[in-house]
Parts: structure tokens; C-alpha cells; sequence
């Protein structure tokens, strides 16, 4: 499903939260110390379309493209953060996997009536 960022708060299940850009940068981290690249290993294992084409879904992660890119045509997903940009336009980051790209990036593209994935996390007890 897709949600705008108001909503994807508004659905945050108890004990859990919108990650915010560190978090994402953690996993990346964590993702690339195991020696793989990260878009790689959070893409599905079908669906995308594009010059990296489809990824190896290790962690269970399974992110599916949810548009393609206007100009290239290269499958993406969206997730938003709880981590603001000091934009008004566009107040709170995403994060970015492409079909063209193996890594992950961090922007702040969408306004929050853009609608983005989310993936929630539970910080440890």
C-alpha cells in the first residue's frame, strides 16, 4: 500500500514508528559490513524493470517498485521517514530504491500529500 505522510503516521501500530533517516543509514551500513549491496538486497526478487533489474529479497525486506521513473523508466520505491528536511515543500525525507541503481539514496523529493511505502520499526526492549 501507499500512503501520504500524514497517514503513514496515523496507522503507526503500537510500540512501533516511522524509521528515520539514521535508521536507514544503519541498515545500509549493516546491509554493506555482510558485503552486499543494499538495494540489492532489499528489492524483491521480481517486478522490477531496469538496469539492475531485480534483486535478492535477503532479509525479508521484499521492497516492490510501486511507479517508474518519467524520464528513464526505471522501476522505484519510495519509504518515507519520520526525519524532517527544513524544506516546507517537502518536509520530511524518503528514501529511494531504483531498479537502476544497486545502493539506496536519501531525498527529500515527495510533499507529504505525495504518497510513498512505509516500513515500521520497533526499537529494541
Amino acid at each position: 500500500r501507499l500512503y501520504r505522510w500524514y497517514e503513514a503516521n496515523y496507522w503507526v501500530p503500537k510500540g512501533w514508528r516511522l524509521p528515520t533517516l539514521e535508521d536507514f543509514e544503519d541498515l545500509d551500513a549493516h546491509i554493506k559490513r555482510l558485503e552486499y549491496d543494499t538495494g540489492t538486497a532489499l528489492k524483491s526478487k521480481n517486478q522490477w524493470h531496469g538496469k539492475a533489474d531485480q534483486g535478492l529479497d535477503l532479509f525479508g525486506f521484499c521492497a516492490y517498485p510501486m511507479e517508474r521513473d518519467e524520464e528513464t523508466g526505471e522501476s522505484q520505491a519510495w519509504f518515507w521517514t519520520s526525519s524532517k528536511t527544513g524544506n516546507t515543500d517537502c518536509p520530511y525525507y524518503c528514501v529511494c530504491i531504483r531498479a537502476d541503481r544497486n545502493d539506496i539514496h536519501l531525498q527529500s523529493k515527495a510533499g507529504v500529500d505525495y504518497y510513498a511505502c512505509v516500513r515500521y520499526v520497533r526499537d529494541a526492549e
